[in-house]
């Protein structure tokens, strides 16, 4: 960093916020406080202390579209404004979280769907469920009836397997 003096001073950029996180992206805006900036560079880091450069944008430009990342991760960014002759201060630093990818649709395996002529004391239903998230823990809600909008019959199963014994 260099210092400057005041007739070279640049009011630092203010009101770091972030929107629109997903688990690929996220917008960054802030409020422009100088008229004489070239332009805006966006430093991210991963624990908040070790900084590098994410990207800039121009003059005026009080938005930022950061596409670089991946599902389940932490970053901090800041902000600060330069021209030719200076460079502002930070904004304040801010931490996201990028969401999580949604676990995989269940494909029921056993029985078949359709299936007739079952032993209700014999149903065992069985699924494939699996998370593009390592470590996540999955649960599963069992709705059963033959009406367009079923009853809930089982909550919070963690199994892939589930006997009707109760029916």
């Amino acid at each position: 960093r260099r210092f400057t003096t005041s007739s070279e001073y640049l009011s630092p950029p203010s009101g770091l916020f972030a929107q629109n996180i997903s688990d690929r992206s996220v917008t960054l805006t802030r409020s422009d406080n100088s008229l004489s900036e070239t332009g805006f560079k966006v430093e991210k880091s991963e624990n908040g202390e070790d900084f590098e450069l994410a990207g800039e944008v121009g003059a005026g430009v009080t938005t930022f579209l950061y596409s670089d990342l991946s599902a389940n991760q932490e970053l901090f960014f800041r902000v600060y404004g330069y021209n030719a002759n200076a460079i502002s201060l930070y904004t304040d630093s801010i931490a996201i979280k990028t969401m999580n990818n949604p676990p995989d649709e269940p494909q029921l395996l056993l029985p078949g769907n359709g299936a007739m002529e079952i032993p209700v004391n014999e149903i065992t239903l069985n699924w494939d469920a699996s998370d593009p998230d390592f470590g996540d823990n999955l649960q599963a809600d069992l709705y059963l009836d033959t009406n367009p909008d079923p009853a809930l019959f089982a909550e919070n199963i963690t199994e892939t397997a589930f006997k009707l014994s109760d029916l």
